[in-house]
């Protein structure tokens, strides 16, 4: 049997050679039923003891059977169902090939908390069984684009710009040079007031109705200094207040994945 894996579904059919029975299984919420609706003979969550029937009889002619099943269907075990699948391809001389979907748990918990659909395993707990908002807060250039997955944006290209200072140039926001020099801008204070007072109240409001996901943009014209600076800041606020904070500099070299956030940065001023 061999294994495959993959995230699209539209060349899956491509992948079966003749007279074959592909189990499509994987994570739920991770395009599944995308996947079976690109193949010509699919058929999806039937109870296990029927499987037999359909591949020797209502699709015998058919040369891919494609077969979907995840932990809903009746009697599904991944023992009972290969067992099953195993013995009857045996019999109808077909190839048996395993596709499964997977997915990332960030991007997972992402759809479930869009579309506000329960997730089939969670019972009465949320999808991660996290209790908290989690907001990941990200800093990024304009010249790249604004990050596409971003619930808010805040432009902070009005403060006083470190780039055209030729020693801070190679530094970047997170260098207490560069956050000296953006400090010294009589706007950033009353900016970092204002932006905190619109968030405290927001965020628990995101929570009530069900979010559990919030992400934060900081962006400047480099997305080196100033973007970096209040992206940095605001995790830092955020974690004192008892949030979950994953942070991200975008467009910063080797900094565009979740790192630490530090709460050693000052308060905003409230």
């Amino acid at each position: 049997m061999m294994t495959m894996s993959g995230r699209e579904g539209s060349s899956l059919a491509s992948g079966c050679s003749r007279s074959s029975v592909l189990l499509v299984i994987g994570m739920s919420g991770a395009a599944r039923l995308t996947a079976l609706k690109t193949l010509e003979e699919a058929f999806d969550n039937l109870p296990v003891p029927l499987i037999p029937a359909l591949i020797e009889n209502v699709a015998a002619d058919s040369p891919t059977i494609a077969v979907g099943a995840d932990a809903r269907t009746r009697g599904f075990a991944i023992e009972s169902m290969l067992a099953t699948l195993d013995d009857v391809v045996g019999r109808t001389s077909r190839e048996l090939k395993l596709l499964f979907i997977d997915c990332d748990d960030d991007r997972l918990e992402r759809r479930y908390t869009q579309s506000r659909r329960p997730h089939p395993l969670a019972g009465d707990r949320l999808v991660i069984g996290s209790i908290r908002l989690r907001v990941f807060v990200i800093s990024f250039s304009y010249r790249q684009g604004i990050p596409r997955d971003a619930d808010l944006i805040f432009d902070v290209r009005f403060l006083d710009n470190p780039h055209y200072v030729s020693e801070l140039r190679p530094l970047t926001g997170r260098d207490p040079r560069v956050a000296a020099h953006i400090e010294a801008d009589p706007g950033i204070q009353p900016f970092l007031t204002g932006l905190w007072q619109l968030l405290e109240p927001l965020l628990p409001r995101y929570e009530k109705e069900g979010k559990t996901y919030l992400t934060i943009g900081i962006g400047c014209t480099g997305g080196r200094h100033r973007s970096v600076y209040v992206a940095e800041r605001l995790a830092g606020q955020l974690l004192r207040t008892g949030f979950r904070v994953e942070l991200s500099h975008r467009d910063l070299p080797l900094s565009g994945s979740p790192g630490t956030v530090s709460a050693g940065a000052p308060a905003f001023a409230s």
